[in-house]
């Protein structure tokens, strides 16, 4: 089993090489993440959220730091309420709901209320596509990144051969 942290998730991607547990209680197995769950920190401004990506047979257990939100995909793409969440209307709701002063959280009863619009499934369809089109170019961008650095850190041992 697998253990997803807040650290886990940057820009809104949850990263690909979890640490693993040896063993859990299984009082622990309802905070297992299903696939497209959404994903939201309960702490600290700005907030961080994903869509879980989970495969069959795999199992993550979410940290308590972190809202597990199971959405009906009928009625509402995750993509889309990612979307939403990390725009600046999102961003400026998910703040009007924020309490405290030193260490920003949400409550879960004013998560509860929280109104989200939703538009017809095909605009949500259309938004969550152009939404992960862009998530995927990220990776790529992040995959570039990391094979430029390695290669600038090996520059000099390699023009020394």
């Amino acid at each position: 089993m697998q253990y997803l942290m807040l650290a886990n998730i940057q820009d809104g991607i949850i990263d690909d090489k979890l640490p693993y547990l040896s063993y859990i209680d299984s009082k622990y197995e309802k905070y297992c993440l299903k696939n497209n769950a959404l994903i939201l920190s309960k702490n600290g401004y700005p907030y961080k959220v994903a869509v879980a990506s989970v495969k069959d047979g795999q199992r993550i257990l979410a940290n308590g730091n972190l809202y597990i939100i199971e959405l009906d995909e009928e009625k509402a793409n995750p993509y889309y309420i990612k979307a939403f969440l990390d725009s600046e209307h999102g961003h400026a709701i998910l703040k009007n709901i924020t309490v405290g002063a030193v260490i920003p959280n949400i409550g879960v009863d004013k998560l509860k209320k929280l109104e989200i619009p939703l538009p017809n499934m095909e605009e949500q369809e259309r938004i969550s596509q152009e939404y992960q089109a862009t998530l995927d170019e990220i990776a790529i961008i992040k995959l570039r990144l990391k094979k430029a650095i390695n290669k600038l850190h090996h520059i000099w041992d390699e023009e020394r051969e």
